[in-house]
């Protein structure tokens, strides 16, 4: 028997196969009534679950907002980031091949080609000097998927002139745990190295003057 029923039984104290006429009218009324409550609480139960959604629906509008507003002021930062970067940074993937698969566009603002002959010709590029012989090993250790220090390269600049770069590289693992491709960033550190030689030819000039007056002097 309905749990319902059972209760408004109950209530008019019916007795099995006893049931009379003002029991039954009483019986009837109380059905009723209990059926116009829980049609009460039924809606005042939607009418809940209505506002609740409504207030949950401004809520994830209100934080799909924020969402977008953050996002647009991290992508403004982050092309910020890379407009002040790119005269002195450019960024590169290859695969275990040594097949480049992206090279971003800076590579024109600081070495004067563009992406398409950078990698059609970076080998040739490459002056005679030894630190150039080294950035094989270190490759070669990256794509084993050893962790090194920064290492320098000297490349021909378009315009003929030379530039200095300083490389990092960290080996991307696979969710085997081997090596799928290596990520490097390039600095150019032309200036650097320039004021270096120029400050090492400066101490040399002086250390031998330093030798010659002394010797001038002993004569």
């Amino acid at each position: 028997m309905h749990h319902l029923l059972k209760r408004q039984l109950k209530k008019i104290a019916y007795q099995k196969d006893k049931c009379s006429q003002e029991q039954i009218e009483k019986l009837i009324s109380l059905v009723d009534q209990a059926y116009i409550d829980a049609d009460d609480d039924r809606k005042l139960l939607e009418n809940a679950l209505d506002v609740s959604s409504k207030e949950m629906q401004g809520l994830y509008k209100a934080l799909e907002t924020r969402a977008k507003k953050e996002l647009e002021i991290s992508e403004k930062k982050y092309e910020r980031l890379v407009e002040n970067l790119k005269g002195n940074y450019f960024f590169y993937t290859y695969d275990t091949d040594r097949v480049f698969t992206y090279l971003s566009d800076s590579i024109t603002d600081i070495l004067g080609y563009s992406k398409e002959e950078f990698l059609i010709h970076h080998v040739k590029y490459l002056t005679d000097d030894l630190i150039n012989k080294k950035a094989i090993r270190y490759s070669q250790k990256s794509i084993a998927g050893k962790t090194q220090p920064p290492y320098k390269i000297s490349v021909h600049h378009k315009d003929g002139t030379i530039r200095y770069l300083e490389v990092t590289e960290f080996p991307i693992f696979d969710d085997e745990g081997r090596v799928k491709e290596v990520e490097g960033i390039v600095r150019n550190i032309t200036e650097q190295v320039k004021s270096s030689t120029q400050l090492q030819s400066i101490s040399e000039n002086v250390l031998r003057e330093h030798i010659l007056n002394r010797s001038s002097i002993s004569l």
